[in-house]
């Protein structure tokens, strides 16, 4: 029987999960699990495969690569499950993140995720977090709320609601914005 080393190792080299699940004889929840803990599932792995969180994470990420496809994934071409952010934008170091809506009982919308609020970021905060709203109950990513809000702003998790300044300040109007508005930051900041 294999250890979960050989299995995550393996996973690592292939970077094929339905491969690693055949050859290991593995249920897929057990392995999407154990590799889920390691911290080494690719963005496709967490769509295809993931609990409803991870997967809907995994699919904004993918919309930023669409969007940046210049950005380098860190997950990918660094350090699986990189601890800091997402992706390098031309030096920018950007984390995404996405939320599913809240809507309270007085029917106030609102979103919230994870900011600059553990230990690594702490250390090292992120230039931006680009976060992908879910804009009403079970849309997802269609038609998503885009907001781009600066690293430094963010000490803590991150709440958002309609009337508050993140939404109000931050908010993209579509995906052509955000791309002008973080290649513009990235040269300013550049040089």
């Amino acid at each position: 029987m294999a250890t979960i080393e050989e299995i995550i190792n393996y996973y690592r080299e292939t970077g094929n999960f339905m491969k690693t699940a055949a050859i290991f004889n593995m249920n897929k929840r057990i392995l999407h699990l154990t590799l889920a803990k390691a911290g080494v599932l690719k963005i496709n792995d967490k769509i295809d495969f993931g609990t409803t969180n991870m997967r809907k994470g995994g699919l904004a990420e993918k919309k930023f690569k669409e969007i940046f496809p210049e950005a380098i994934p860190t997950n990918t071409c660094w350090q699986m499950n990189h601890p800091g952010y997402d992706f390098d934008l031309q030096g920018l170091r950007i984390d995404v993140k996405y939320s599913s809506i809240r809507i309270s009982k007085a029917g106030t919308m609102s979103w919230g995720t994870r900011g600059n609020d553990t230990e690594k970021k702490k250390k090292n905060p992120v230039d931006f977090f680009v976060l992908f709203l879910e804009r009403g109950k079970s849309t997802g990513m269609e038609k998503a709320h885009i907001l781009a809000v600066p690293g430094g702003m963010v000490k803590t998790g991150i709440a958002i609601f309609t009337s508050g300044d993140l939404f109000n300040e931050f908010r993209m109007e579509d995906e052509e914005e955000l791309r002008e508005y973080l290649l513009s930051y990235a040269e300013l900041i550049g040089g």
